[in-house]
């Protein structure tokens, strides 16, 4: 999943990386109309940002596109199916890979994120505890392994 900010970096400039869309809340690897998309193509104002707000207009203008979160709220139903029609588009088309994550969505990954990441930190000292504990044992097993063996023998330099 994507937020705003990292889509940005799917914008094409980067012949290594894919080349992202968002449409509708859905992101598109577009990367195979590099010709449209990429630096130098018709859509190239596309690459790496939401072009939801464009699409419902039928507008490729920069001046339709929002730099932060744009929830398209305020579009009207006909936008709305104009929007929908590019998404089934770019859904035939082109790979989806992601949804584009609101920041209340964000923060809750973000979140999930880290609850994962603590999680696996517990796991990973839980099973360090533990390895350290059967060590301890198999050394207290040898303290009493030595001190029986040693106890033997003092037992029997005593009848000597």
């Amino acid at each position: 999943d994507f937020t705003v900010e990292s889509l940005r970096e799917f914008n094409g400039t980067d012949s290594k990386k894919p080349i992202c869309l968002s449409v509708n809340g859905k992101v598109f690897d577009v990367t195979r109309g590099r010709d449209f998309y990429g630096p130098g193509g018709a859509y190239e104002m596309f690459a790496g940002r939401d072009a939801t707000r464009a699409f419902a207009n039928f507008v490729a203008d920069e001046s339709e596109m929002r730099d932060g979160y744009d929830s398209c709220d305020d579009l009207t139903p006909v936008q709305r199916m104009r929007v929908q029609d590019w998404e089934d588009h770019f859904m035939a088309k082109y790979y989806y890979i992601g949804r584009l994550l609101s920041p209340e969505e964000a923060a809750e990954d973000q979140d999930s994120s880290t609850r994962k990441a603590l999680s696996q930190k517990v796991d990973q000292l839980v099973q360090e505890a533990e390895r350290i504990a059967a060590e301890e044992v198999n050394d207290s097993r040898s303290v009493s392994t030595l001190r029986d063996l040693i106890g033997d023998e003092s037992d029997s330099k005593k009848r000597n």
